[in-house]
């Protein structure tokens, strides 16, 4: 153990520790919330300052699943809108640090900070957030958008990449707040990309609010993108993440979809896997059907395909993690499977493993 001492400095240092440290190392250092947003707007350490916005974000979502639980309207400490702003006007910064700085911790890496998760309260808390520096930051994400949204040729390279990621960052936050003026943006720039990126983060924009302008683009998207497998494998993906309160309706017609085939691995990963893995709000609704849409989904891979039903399986791995009714409608679920007369060896060893299982804390 080292102890260094500082003396005769005029006020407490805030350390940003392990600069230009490749290693993937996990620090653990009790950082006020001050001190992070100190970090985020004015650290020189590209990956610190990214590493202080995701700790920042991760303090100020769990405050307010703290608020929820004890019946408190939520609120945002208002420090972690001002260091989203002062990121969005540094003209110096590097535009992938700030696309990639803009960013909150998605709900899977936000439950690993808990023992036992509760999926509505993290959906709730995060979305409270983003919305509140959608609608904090608005004009300042406006300017930045079109600073970033250059007529010009597509080019493939660093800067351009850069560019286009932090425009459509920028957009994303916009679309958000369902104004008239944030749609019309990602219609245009839907209708106008010369690029596939652009075309699918305007998608992909407009797919995640309830709108009018969302049921155009995805039919058109389709018929312009249906004679391509593979761009209509995205198509499926971005409608099966959405978290809207009628998302599992929509999922059971994407796996009815002419195009749809659960022969097919990539079309069973983009739908069901991405429901599965990649969509915890919808996946863990309260009612259970969507453990019970997945149980029949692996049922019905069991005989096609055991290899990628097995890995559908594992989507329960972690059902001793959430609440009590959770865990009895997952185990329904995977005893549902364990129950199927021609269970393949496959399936049969993830399952039987998982309801074997002892609580596992992460």
């Amino acid at each position: 153990e080292t102890i260094l001492c500082f003396e005769d400095i005029p006020e407490s240092p805030i350390p940003s520790l392990l600069r230009g440290f490749s290693a993937p190392v996990k620090v653990f250092f009790d950082y006020e919330k001050y001190d992070l947003r100190f970090l985020m707007s004015h650290d020189k350490d590209e990956f610190n300052r990214w590493d202080a916005g995701q700790r920042l974000a991760n303090s100020v979502i769990l405050e307010m699943m703290e608020d929820r639980k004890a019946g408190r309207a939520m609120g945002v400490y208002v420090g972690i809108t001002e260091a989203f702003a002062y990121v969005l006007s540094d003209k110096k910064a590097d535009k992938s640090l700030i696309t990639q700085a803009l960013s909150i911790p998605n709900e899977i890496l936000l439950a690993e900070l808990f023992e036992k998760v509760d999926p509505d309260a993290i959906h709730e808390a995060r979305e409270f957030l983003c919305d509140t520096i959608a609608k904090a930051l608005e004009i300042d994400f406006l300017a930045l958008y079109h600073e970033n949204n250059l007529k010009t040729k597509y080019t493939f390279d660093a800067e351009n990449v850069a560019r286009r990621s932090l425009k459509n960052q920028c957009l994303a936050y916009l679309v958000r707040l369902n104004t008239d003026e944030a749609k019309g943006l990602a219609m245009q720039q839907y209708r106008n990309a010369d690029n596939m990126t652009d075309a699918l983060a305007a998608l992909s924009c407009l797919a995640s609010v309830k709108c009018d302008e969302r049921t155009e683009v995805l039919n058109d998207f389709y018929r312009n993108w249906k004679h391509d497998p593979l761009v209509i494998d995205k198509w499926f993906t971005i409608q099966a993440r959405c978290t809207f309160p009628d998302t599992l309706e929509e999922i059971k017609q994407l796996v009815k979809h002419r195009d749809f085939d659960i022969k097919n691995p990539n079309k069973v990963r983009s739908v069901v896997g991405s429901l599965a893995f990649g969509n915890p709000s919808v996946f863990h609704q309260a009612d259970g059907k969507s453990y019970e849409f997945l149980s029949d989904q692996i049922i019905a891979l069991n005989d096609l395909n055991p290899q990628m039903a097995a890995r559908m399986a594992n989507a329960f791995s972690s059902w001793k993690r959430y609440d009590l009714d959770r865990q009895e409608k997952m185990k329904a679920a995977l005893e549902k499977i364990l129950a199927y007369k021609t269970l393949s060896k496959d399936v049969f060893e993830i399952v039987n493993k998982t309801l074997m299982a002892t609580t596992h804390i992460l």
